[in-house]
């Protein structure tokens, strides 16, 4: 008899979820992603962003969610954009935010410029 814990070694579940969104203007399809999953993705260097003032919104976003994930262990939503312009959107605890990156749990990083949204 194959046990179920042996039978995940074998196979891989993804589990694709989608939803849609209005980021400026325009509705964007977004993917629900796993947080261990990040490792795979590429993200490019460009700014998300168009205005300084979603900019600064974006950084007190990010303080805040920091400190409800370490004061509060509260879990929030990012969404981001990758190399490729595909958008993703993940739930998790932001552990440390950087000048350049967000640090989630076991060691996994964001680039801020990638992030359209914090919830």
């Amino acid at each position: 008899m194959l046990l179920l814990k042996h039978f995940s070694k074998f196979f891989e579940y993804k589990l694709s979820k989608t939803l849609s969104i209005s980021i400026n203007n325009t509705m964007k399809t977004v993917e629900i992603i796993a947080k261990e999953n990040i490792r795979d993705l590429k993200f490019c260097k460009k700014e998300v962003l168009p205005t300084t003032e979603e900019r600064k919104k974006r950084g007190f976003d990010l303080n805040r969610a920091q400190s409800l994930g370490n004061l509060l262990k509260n879990k929030v939503y990012i969404t981001f954009e990758t190399a490729d312009e595909k958008i993703y959107r993940v739930h998790t605890t932001i552990w440390a935010v950087g000048s350049d990156f967000v640090c989630l749990k076991s060691d996994i990083c964001i680039p801020i410029n990638c992030i359209l949204e914090i919830e």
